[in-house]
């Protein structure tokens, strides 16, 4: 792995590495060290995902490695049917710390949104966004929490799902925010999110969507 990251990363080829179990991650945070170290710390912005274990040793290696933690899918966010299973192969303890979210923006971490559609039932974003913020499964909340350490405030959640996903492309700089210079890529909702309980924001509905300038989507009334 050193070896071939190594290599795309001095050719100028972006890598995203699928890690799921902490050695997964320890092995691809490995890899970007050593190219970075052999390359310089200015190549492409590569990309780590899933990161659903990852040792505590780990988490804070990401920052000044200008590489991005994606965090997905939402259903190993909150206790679910996968969750027993977890517990009877890793134990409670480190179930409690999947997707340790909470720890990696703590620890400076640039942390993206990935739905993994379409391996999941459904891509739509407000779920994870809520989920994020509570760590319970939205349609299931009697089902209890997940790893309450590991929530963050609804700011940074919408971050982690827009600025932090042009992030990830190297357009930060283009799209991602609503500021001057920018392209206007935005949405409206029917909804202040600040202002409705957590619990609804998986009831979001988009109004419009624009576009560089254009509406490209109006919602019918």
């Amino acid at each position: 792995m050193k070896t071939w990251v190594t290599r795309f990363d001095k050719e100028g080829l972006k890598v995203m590495i699928h890690a799921v179990g902490d050695q997964a991650v320890r092995n691809s945070l490995n890899s970007f060290a050593a190219a970075r170290r052999a390359n310089g710390p200015d190549g492409p912005r590569h990309h780590l995902g899933h990161n659903t274990f990852v040792h505590p040793d780990d988490r804070a290696r990401a920052k000044g490695m200008n590489i991005v933690s994606e965090v997905s899918p939402v259903n190993t966010w909150y206790p679910s049917t996968y969750s027993p299973g977890f517990v009877e192969l890793l134990g409670d303890e480190r179930v409690k710390s999947m997707v340790p979210v909470g720890e990696l923006v703590r620890d400076s971490a640039t942390v993206s949104y990935g739905s993994d559609w379409d391996n999941v039932p459904e891509p739509n974003p407000w779920e994870g966004v809520q989920t994020l913020v509570t760590r319970s499964n939205p349609k299931k909340p009697d089902l209890g929490v997940l790893g309450p350490d590991q929530r963050v405030d609804l700011e940074t959640a919408l971050q982690i799902v827009t600025i932090n996903g042009a992030h990830v492309m190297e357009l930060e700089k283009v799209t991602g925010s609503i500021e001057v210079g920018k392209d206007a890529d935005l949405i409206v909702l029917k909804k202040n999110l600040f202002k409705i309980p957590v619990e609804k924001i998986i009831d979001t509905r988009v109004e419009r969507t624009v576009l560089k300038g254009e509406t490209v989507y109006p919602r019918k009334k």
